[in-house]
């Protein structure tokens, strides 16, 4: 596979400057391994990196193996890891969201469905439905958990923890490749608190906040929009 990466470079020599040449001469080596003509094998290799990096290196790789094809005179046969891109569109969907913006619920709902490792979204799916934060998680017994101070306070919506076997780091990981952050859950679950009709003093004491001001921020939003969505209806 070096000699054709090295061909695919040199033909590159009249586009490319130096410095992209060299730096995609490294790249495409570095996956050489895993470009055997069968993309699940590259999608392994790759499983681990951001949804960004994956797909521009998936991008680079599809490019090499049309000019590796075509030098091999196989070019009617097709390129699976085009195909592979299209037919397998959902994992690519969030590559570009670098800084999630915050999600409503029923966007976080959906991102959560989308998280490739069942654990993890199982994880997510117990977050979005109670509202505890990742930290308070582990620590769900009865019906409680214990929260920030080391305040137990009770948890609606669920009585056990999730056995998760995985750190905090790659369940980090499993929520970036779908544009969320853990807190994005908790966001999630009190603006649908809201929506649903909860008022400040309910939202504090499902939320576990030590006062007010977060649930004021939330309800305050909420008025905001309603305020906007009237204003548009009546222009």
């Amino acid at each position: 596979m070096k000699t054709y990466i090295d061909a695919y470079i040199k033909s590159k020599a009249m586009a490319w400057a130096p410095t992209t040449l060299s730096s995609e001469a490294a790249r495409l080596s570095a996956i050489a391994p895993a470009l055997d003509g069968n993309p699940q094998t590259l999608w392994n290799h790759l499983k681990g990196q951001k949804p960004y990096s994956r797909l521009t290196t998936w991008v680079r790789a599809s490019a090499f193996w049309d000019f590796y094809l075509q030098t091999t005179g196989r070019a009617h046969e097709g390129n699976p890891y085009k195909e592979f891109r299209r037919s397998h569109a959902r994992l690519f969907k969030y590559a570009y969201t670098r800084k999630p913006a915050p999600v409503d619920y029923e966007t976080a709902r959906s991102r959560v469905e989308d998280i490739e490792d069942h654990r993890s979204r199982a994880l997510a799916r117990h977050l979005l439905k109670t509202g505890m934060r990742y930290t308070e998680s582990s620590t769900l017994s009865a019906g409680e958990v214990i929260g920030k101070g080391g305040k137990r306070r009770a948890v609606f919506g669920a009585k056990d923890a999730v056995d998760y076997p995985y750190s905090y780091q790659t369940f980090l990981n499993h929520l970036d490749w779908v544009g969320l952050k853990p807190h994005d859950l908790r966001k999630a679950f009190a603006s649908r608190l809201v929506d649903k009709g909860a008022n400040v003093f309910e939202l504090q004491a499902i939320m576990g906040w030590s006062d007010l001001k977060p649930a004021l921020s939330y309800v305050r939003a909420k008025e905001t929009a309603l305020q906007a969505l009237v204003k548009k209806v009546n222009m």
